[in-house]
């Protein structure tokens, strides 16, 4: 059995890769396994592991879960593909999705039932929302020429922006770091041109 480690190095590589999303053996260049969803097989822009599942944000076809129980045979078990814009960026924490769609903001869909994901709220942004990362109960959402949006999802199907950030350029990602010792964040933010502190 393949280590969780050894998988997220295997999509990580996939995502990269930009056609659909593949499972491969780094080492070897091996291909272990494929799945695709035909309404949008060319969009795979980021992958969140959460135990044995895969959630995706793929571009029009919203948010896709994948079972990767069998590696070798990961099966799309739910999607979720009412978003209004393109989902490029996702987060998991407990039962919530938190997906980054473009000009349709910020989405929140229930995936307690992974084979019938649900959208339980949304925040919709000026910008374009390309990142997101959660940590305590708060969002943080790269929103495109708006920067970085800090939304508390307390109540997931109510979130409430509660701070901004305006960044230089257009914000794109953005990431939590963990580098001292009492677990405080250090929270960096990806916007064209400059480069992020981390991640």
């Amino acid at each position: 059995m393949r280590s969780p480690i050894f998988l997220l190095t295997f999509f990580l590589i996939a995502i990269f890769a930009g056609a659909g999303l593949f499972a491969q053996d780094c080492e070897n260049v091996e291909q272990i396994g494929r799945a695709y969803n035909f309404l949008d097989k060319e969009s795979a822009d980021d992958v969140h592991f959460q135990s044995e599942y895969a959630y995706i944000a793929a571009g029009i076809s919203g948010l896709q879960i994948l079972d990767l129980t069998d590696p070798e045979n990961p099966i799309i078990t739910g999607y979720w593909d009412d978003n209004p814009g393109f989902a490029k960026s996702v987060t998991i924490n407990g039962n919530y999705a938190y997906l980054a769609d473009e000009k349709g903001g910020l989405r929140v869909i229930n995936v307690s039932n992974p084979e019938n994901p649900v959208e339980i709220g949304f925040f919709d942004t000026n910008g374009e929302a390309n990142g997101v990362a959660f940590f305590r109960d708060v969002i943080y959402l790269a929103d495109g020429s708006e920067g970085l949006r800090i939304i508390n999802v307390a109540n997931p199907e109510h979130p409430e922006e509660i701070g901004f950030f305006d960044t230089a350029g257009f914000s794109k990602s953005v990431t939590i770091c963990h580098l001292s010792s009492k677990r405080e964040p250090l929270l960096s933010s990806k916007s064209e041109p400059a480069t992020p502190a981390c991640g």
